[in-house]
């Protein structure tokens, strides 16, 4: 991933999961500040970085984003759950990148979306959920190659599911308790198979 790209994606997770808390052990946690308040954003000109970050919709009538659109932003997210999630302790960088590696493969968020439809998260998905992830699936035409002889193309169908889901509940309400309970659900997975690993 790009630089650039990743930073935005840092912003954007960072804002989903309310903040860097996650990120690091508690004694290497900044001390917080409070939000600006709506006042002080009009008088400074300055937004919050969730507005900052959030689509403009130009007349408010934009129709709904597709589920490639939805998965590409959940893409970014994830991604960036995955790095944040495993870059303590801090370890060296080809065994950190091998650990993300293995954490983004779809063959992985095939699995973490199997258990998050089997009732292994703290919530049920309700029915737009539901049909954000079946519209993901349904958007897959045809799986990359390396999803031809040994892997069938069911894994990329529920890989672009869960970054469907995860795209849709961040564009809908990035500070939201669903996007925040389906990223943390997300995060104990990740860091469950690093420990079983």
């Amino acid at each position: 991933m790009k630089p650039s790209r990743m930073l935005l994606a840092l912003i954007i997770a960072s804002n989903c999961l309310s903040g860097a808390a996650f990120l690091a052990p508690a004694a290497a946690r900044p001390a917080t500040r409070p939000h600006q308040s709506a006042r002080d954003e009009e008088r400074t000109g300055e937004q919050n970085l969730i507005n900052l970050l959030s689509p403009v919709l130009g007349n408010g009538k934009a129709p709904p984003p597709s589920p490639q659109s939805y998965a590409y932003i959940g893409d970014v997210v994830y991604e960036l759950l995955v790095r944040t999630s495993l870059l303590y302790p801090l370890k060296k960088t080809n065994d950190y990148h091998t650990m993300v590696v293995d954490s983004v493969r779809a063959e992985f968020q095939s699995e973490i979306l199997k258990r998050l439809m089997g009732g292994c998260g703290d919530f049920e998905l309700d029915e737009e959920e539901l049909m954000v992830i079946k519209r993901g699936r349904n958007s897959v035409k045809r799986p990359p190659s390396r999803f031809g002889e040994t892997n069938t193309a069911e894994i990329y169908q529920d890989s672009t599911s869960l970054e469907a889901l995860i795209g849709y509940l961040y564009l809908k309400e990035p500070e939201g308790i669903r996007c925040k309970q389906v990223l943390d659900f997300v995060r104990r997975e990740v860091l469950e198979k690093v420990e079983d690993s």
